[in-house]
Formats: structure tokens, sequence, C-alpha cells
């Protein structure tokens, strides 16, 4: 089978055979014109563009197709694996056998279609905002939210930050997908994607981050509860609440755990008692508050506002309304009932368990068959004091005696967390790892920058000897971290590949591997 880039040689050199040498400027032409005409007489100028984007992590030629940025972004989404495996999991009941309950996937698209509905009523970026909607929730562990809690706690035993979902599924994006590689998406997917999650302390959604502020990582909670920038990505958190409020109510009818008349009163007066009353309210509630607000901006202003002006308002009475059936109704009858009590007792043992399994398997990967005697490590490059082979033993070394250097390693590396434990370091090891870890921190950020190249060197050629020398099931880490980039065997910690194989799964693969190393198997 010939390479991707002969492929593309034959590819090319088939298309002019069939359609002539100007085929490329036909297709250029065509995105163009599908663009301008999409972004600039479809969509309202407080619409955001994809022409005004900030861009891409990593710059990309414009593709020979006839789809906007946004629109490419929303269809690697569709192609990804996590996308795929929303299908296998928890959205609120735990792996249902009954195809009317909803999935995580059945959610996102539920999602992505009244945000889109709504987008399409209030002149928004309908791609945009379905990009968006299709990978919010792409970084989901599985066992829902039950499962997310325990997986947190298991991180920060860990020393890694708390998991929290959002903030995965732009790992996932940006990282884990095609193999260590990532999605490459625009900047503005990317936002609306990590800031999905929370409620706005405000009737009305508008934006509140500024665009220029480019680094999505490493955000504090306070500014995660900020709204984000652009108009679509309010919408779309507005609309991840609305989607299962009702949803939920019904899969829970279904599941025979509540009656729709016990559906209090006083929500259903207003709302309505079935999923497709309370979306329709809600959406009515929307629009109409969204034209008030701009026939009274034209009349104040005289102009169009602006992406950046843009009010999403819901009436105070329809969000109390919504906010309280989901808080009155859904969580004590639903999501705490005794029924899902017993199912999240049971996932928090499976997850905690898989974690722990998985974290020492990724520790194993990570280990030196043995120490060498020092003096062969001295050997090999005495001089800069940033020796490959010593920092191999940084890679494996427990905290014990050599908790002095560990920590000033943690602390060079700007981490918490532990370093992979292996066994104790003979005491004249520990002086003179950190004797030549203090020259090397001497040399300022260059000494800093040439000790982590070299751990991560070290990382990535033991991890690479382990995946050879190991069969390669697809229970164990090794299947996970064998498809991965170089850049993240050398990079990832072992708690980090656990958190991403563990969140990785579907809820069937999950109790899978859970009974495979847990329970017996006959081998006759």
């Amino acid at each position: 089978m010939a390479s991707p880039d002969e492929f593309d040689v034959e590819r090319d050199r088939t298309l002019r055979r069939l359609h002539g040498d100007g085929y490329e400027e036909i297709l250029r032409q065509l995105r163009d014109e599908k663009e301008a005409f999409e972004e600039k007489h479809l969509l309202s100028p407080h619409a955001t563009t994809s022409s005004s984007s900030v861009g891409r992590i990593i710059e990309e030629e414009h593709k020979l197709d006839n789809r906007t940025d946004y629109a490419r972004d929303r269809d690697r989404i569709i192609y990804s694996n996590a996308f795929y495996k929303l299908a296998g999991k928890t959205q609120v009941f735990i792996t249902p056998n009954n195809p009317l309950i909803s999935t995580r996937m059945t959610h996102v698209i539920q999602v992505a279609q009244v945000a889109r509905s709504l987008a399409r009523a209030l002149g928004l970026n309908e791609d945009l905002v379905e990009a968006m909607a299709l990978g919010h929730d792409l970084g989901h562990s599985p066992f829902g939210h039950a499962g997310e809690e325990v997986l947190s706690r298991k991180c920060q035993e860990a020393g890694l930050p708390p998991f929290r979902h959002n903030e995965h599924s732009l790992r996932v994006v940006d990282t884990l997908e095609k193999n260590g590689k990532g999605l490459n998406l625009t900047w503005e997917v990317r936002e609306g994607i990590l800031c999905h999650d929370g409620e706005s302390e405000s009737e009305n959604m508008a934006p509140e981050r500024k665009r220029e502020f480019l680094d999505l990582y490493g955000l504090d909670d306070v500014e995660l509860k900020k709204n984000p920038s652009t108009p679509e990505a309010c919408l779309v958190r507005l609309c991840d609440r609305i989607a299962y409020a009702g949803k939920d109510i019904e899969d829970a009818i279904e599941a025979g755990l509540v009656k729709r008349e016990e559906i209090p009163e006083e929500y259903a007066s207003l709302l309505g008692n079935t999923n497709k009353k309370i979306m329709d309210t809600v959406v009515k509630d929307v629009v109409l508050n969204f034209l008030v607000f701009v026939k009274d901006f034209k009349e104040k202003n005289r102009r169009e506002p602006n992406s950046q002006e843009v009010r999403i308002r819901i009436s105070p009475e329809i969000r109390a309304a919504v906010n309280g059936l989901i808080g009155d109704f859904n969580y004590p009858r639903i999501y705490m009932s005794k029924q899902n009590q017993t199912y999240i007792k049971q996932t928090s043992t499976m997850v905690s368990s898989l974690f722990d399994s998985f974290y020492n398997e990724a520790r194993d990967a990570s280990m030196i068959s043995g120490i060498k005697r020092l003096d062969d490590f001295l050997t090999e490059d005495e001089g800069d004091g940033l020796c490959e082979g010593l920092f191999s033993i940084f890679l494996s070394m427990s905290i014990g005696k050599a908790e002095d250097i560990a920590e000033e390693m943690r602390k060079a590396m700007g981490s918490n967390q532990p370093l992979e434990t292996y066994e104790s370091l003979p005491e004249e090891t520990c002086v003179e790892l950190k004797r030549l870890f203090a020259k090397a921190s001497e040399e300022g950020e260059e000494g800093m920058d040439a000790i982590g190249k070299a751990l991560g060197a070290a990382r990535l050629r033991i991890r690479k000897d382990n995946l050879l020398a190991r069969e390669v099931h697809y229970f164990s880490t090794y299947y996970f971290i064998q498809k991965m980039s170089d850049e993240y065997l050398a990079e990832a910690s072992s708690a980090e590949v656990a958190r991403d194989f563990l969140a990785s799964l579907a809820d069937r693969t999950a109790i899978s591997i859970f009974k495979r190393l847990n329970i017996p198997q006959s081998i006759v």
C-alpha cells in the first residue's frame, strides 16, 4: 500500500488527468466563495467568522475543499476515536441495555441539535456551535460524573491536578487524538470545549473573556467560570444545561425510576412535563428575548451589535424553573436515587482499582531493568552533570532516602507530580545525584531545559524497550501507549498515562478489564 505522501502524489496526478491542470484553483475558488457567502451573507454581524479566527496551534494551509475552518473542525471531531467511544459512555444510567435511554453520545448530539437550531435563529455561526457541542464531552471518563469524581480523587493522590472532564476534553483534542498528535483545532472551538461547563450567574450570556487570552491551560476556577469569548460558545454553555434537564427525566421514566405525574407542578406548569415541551419553552424564550435585545440595541446605537456586544438572554422566571427542576427533582429523584447510588458505589470500586492497576503498570513501563553501579553512569557523561543514565534513575527512584533530591527535581520541573517509584537509592548515589543536579541548576534555564530533555529521552528509551519486550493486550496500558507518538511517550508521567488510558475507556470495556484483572480466569 502506498504511503500517505505517495498517495497524495498519485491522487493529484489522477485529478489532473480527470479534471485538468486547473482543478486546484477551481476548488480554492469554491472554498473562498462558500466562506464568503456563508459568513458574510448568511451570518449576522454579531456572528464569529472563521476568517477572524485566532488560528490553530499549528498553522495549516487552506485545504482544497468547500468547508470553512470551523466545519473542518466539526468533521475532525466526528471522525475522532474519542467521539465514537461516547456511544459507550454513561450519561446518567450506566451501560443501559435499553436503546431509548441516553448515552453520552446521545447527549452531545442533542446539545449540537438545539445549539445549531438556536444559532440559526440568532444568526450565529452554526458550524462553530456544532463543532463545540460535538466536542464538549470528549474527555468524559467512563461511568459519567460518578466515575469522574473517583478519577479526580485518584489523580490528586498520584500528584496530578483534579480531573475535570472539560479540561480533559481539551487535552483529548490537543494531545491524545491521532496517536498523540491531536486534532489541531481552531482556538475558538477549543475554548468552547473547555468553557462549556458551568452555570452563568446572570440571565444574560454574553462574551466575557478576551480572545487575546491565547493560553487555555492552567486557568483557575475564577477564570473558568467566566463566559467564553464568542457568543457561539456562550450558546453552547446554555444548551448543554437545557439539553439534559428534560431528557434525563425522560430516561428516568423509561427506566421506571420516576413517573411523569411526579414532576413538580410549579415547574411543569411553566416549562411543560416532557422533554419536547421543556426544550421548546426555553428555545422560544431565548429567541424572543434575543429579538428584543437586537431591536433595542439598533434603536439605541443605530447599528447591529458585534460579537462582543451580543446578549443571549433567558428570562429569570424560565431560568429559575429550569434550575429548580434540576435541583429539586432531578438530583434527589434521579442522580442521587437509591438505585443510582448503588451503581455509583460499584463504579467507584472499579475506577479506583483500574487506576491503581494502570498506574502500577505504567510505572513498570518506565522502569530500568536494574540500577547499575554509580560508576557506570559517571563514565557516560561526567562533565556537564546531565548524564542521561542518572536521570533514568530519577525516573525509577522512590521518594524514601532521595526525598530531598526529589523535592528539588519537582520544583525545578514546575510539577507536584511524584517521581516514579522503583527502590531507594544508596546514600552515596543520592549525594552524587544532588551534586550533579546542583551543578545543572547553576546553569539556569538552559540547565533546566537540558534536564527536561534528558528526562524525556530516558523515559522514551525505557518505555520503548519495555514495549518491545512485552506481550500487548487491549486491557493493558501497553496497548494504549504503543500507538502514541514519541512526544507523548517522552513527556507523559505514569500517572498521566493511567489517567489518559482510563478516561478513554467505554463503560463496558472498563468493566471487562476490571473483571480480567480481579476475577480469576480459567486457563484450561
